[in-house]
Formats: C-alpha cells, sequence, structure tokens
C-alpha cells in the first residue's frame, strides 16, 4: 500500500454486507490510522433499509455494520438516506444533496459543479421571499411505472399524500399550486412564484435534491421530520411531522417564512446558506474531529 488511505468509499448499488466484510477482513487490519466510511449512490437507505422496493437489511447483517463501527481503525461511518439516527454513535448523515451531471470546471473534470447548473439566492433575476406570495409548489412524478408488487407504490406514498392535498378542492388547494410532471430545469423559474416547495422524497429518505434545488431558487423547503433532522436543522427548511391535511396551513406558512425569511435576504446569512450547498462544506463538516481531518484529507 503506497500510502494508507484516510477515507474509504463503499458504493451502495453493490451488495453491502459483502463490501463492508472486505473493509472490515481486508483493508482495516493494513492499517495503522483510523479511516473514515462513505456509502453513497444508491436510494437503499443505511442501516435499517427502509425503501420499500428493495428488502429490509437482514439482522445478521445489521450485526456486520455494528462489528465494523466499532472498530478502532473506524473513526465514522457517514451516509446519505440515513434510517436510524441512534443506531450507533459513529454512524452519521450527509446530504444527498444536488443532482448533476458530470462538468468540467477550469480543466478539471468531475468537480462539484452543482452552483453552476442551479441559480443561487443571491442571484439578480432571484425574486426575494417576502415579495413572493405565500403560496406552496406542489409537483412531483409518482413514479406510478414501478408497480405496487415491487413496492414503488408504498415507496412514494408519502409523496402522494402531499401532492393529493394540493390538488383542486383538496385541504391545502387554498394557498398551494399542483402541477405534475415538468422537466427539471423548469423548476428554478416556476418556484420564484412561491414562497414554499413540497419536499416529500422520493427514493429513499432524502428530501433532495429537490430540498437543495428550491434552497437555490429561493424557496423554503418543507421535510419532513426523519433521521437526517441532524443534517436539515442546519438548513433554512420548515418541518412537519407528516403529510396530513393539518400539517400545513396558512397560519404556519405565515410563522415560517416570518422565521426563515433572513437567511433567504440578508446577505451575511445567504452566504452561510450558500456555502451549506457545496460539497466542500459537506466534506468538511464529514470529516470535522475524525484523525482524516487531521492528516488534511
Amino acid at each position: 500500500m503506497r500510502s494508507p488511505p484516510a477515507t474509504v468509499f463503499i458504493d451502495m448499488r453493490f451488495k453491502l454486507d459483502k463490501m463492508v466484510h472486505i473493509v472490515q477482513d481486508e483493508l482495516l487490519p493494513a492499517l495503522q490510522a483510523p479511516v473514515v466510511v462513505f456509502t453513497t449512490g444508491h436510494d437503499r437507505t443505511i442501516p435499517l433499509q427502509l425503501d420499500a422496493r428493495f428488502p429490509p437489511t437482514r439482522n445478521h447483517t445489521l450485526e456486520i455494520f455494528s462489528d465494523l463501527l466499532d472498530q478502532r481503525l473506524v473513526d465514522r461511518w457517514v451516509t446519505e438516506n440515513l434510517d436510524d439516527a441512534a443506531f450507533h454513535r459513529k454512524l452519521v448523515a450527509v446530504p444527498t444533496g444536488f443532482y448533476t451531471k458530470k462538468c468540467v470546471f477550469q480543466g478539471q473534470s468531475d468537480v462539484d459543479c452543482s452552483l453552476m447548473y442551479w441559480p443561487v439566492i443571491r442571484a439578480d433575476w432571484i425574486v426575494p421571499l417576502s415579495r413572493r406570495p405565500l403560496t406552496v409548489s406542489c409537483n412531483g412524478n409518482l413514479e406510478r411505472q414501478f408497480g405496487a408488487s415491487s413496492g414503488g407504490a408504498r415507496q412514494f406514498g408519502a409523496r402522494t399524500a402531499a401532492l393529493e392535498n394540493c390538488r383542486p378542492g383538496s385541504p391545502w388547494s387554498g394557498f398551494s399550486e399542483h402541477r405534475g410532471h415538468m422537466d427539471t430545469e423548469e423548476f428554478p423559474l416556476w418556484w420564484q412564484n412561491h414562497s414554499f416547495v413540497i419536499c416529500a422524497h422520493g427514493g429513499g429518505l432524502d428530501p433532495s435534491p429537490r430540498a437543495f434545488m428550491a434552497i437555490a431558487a429561493g424557496a423554503i423547503p418543507i421535510v419532513q421530520r426523519s433521521a437526517l433532522d441532524a443534517v436539515y436543522s442546519q438548513l433554512p427548511v420548515a418541518f412537519v411531522d407528516d403529510w396530513g391535511a393539518a400539517s400545513i396551513s396558512l397560519d404556519k406558512l405565515r410563522r415560517w417564512r416570518a422565521q426563515l425569511a433572513p437567511h433567504y435576504e440578508e446577505p451575511e446569512l445567504v452566504a452561510r446558506v450558500v456555502a451549506k450547498l457545496t460539497m466542500q462544506h459537506w466534506w468538511r463538516t464529514s470529516l470535522e474531529g475524525t484523525a482524516a481531518a487531521d492528516r488534511g484529507a
């Protein structure tokens, strides 16, 4: 091994228990300094696997996860789509963030180009939040192509419930606008007409990329409380416990906008929010307090 790694990335598209075994049985014995493990790249949730389209994590695999986290040479396990914040003190969440194409920037490929593709809340054409109608944007695909037999209907049930409440004659219809499919490129301009965006999760549990996209377009995401609260509480979002009719009202919209508007309009606070939309911010946060950070990873 030419130089000891400070971080280890596991692609969740592969069989996770086998990949964890490789890290635990082959990589860790060769190391002398602790590492930070990352699991990314799929809608499967960690550790329990609650995405209804895929099988739940077996008890044996949960034991493998626990064994890895107990290892002295694992400083931290950082994962997308965390589903149990109490599973282990070393297991923490990172948001999925934006979804952008691979790109080349200043001669470097595969760099973080998110803010090249999305407007930033300080852009000149962004409508200030306090000048927008006190309304909610409701749009999204329901992924009906998965079908009930594959778990798709159950997985997208939260999104379905939220969007149904926005339809004409439904509980939120007086302060929302409902649209079906839209091209992603249309979102930023349409969201200028609204103060809030419904950000019910699709695959996995994370309300992003929609939540990150909404913030970048100057609108407040409404997200459901979950094991990801520690992440999203760092961002100017509104939380609901569920997507029932009583979860959103005009009075709640007024309170949320009054509370969160400074983060979208005051330059110093806007700069802090924009920084939290970048990969660099979450990389630093994920490594903070670990040996990997001390080694300049």
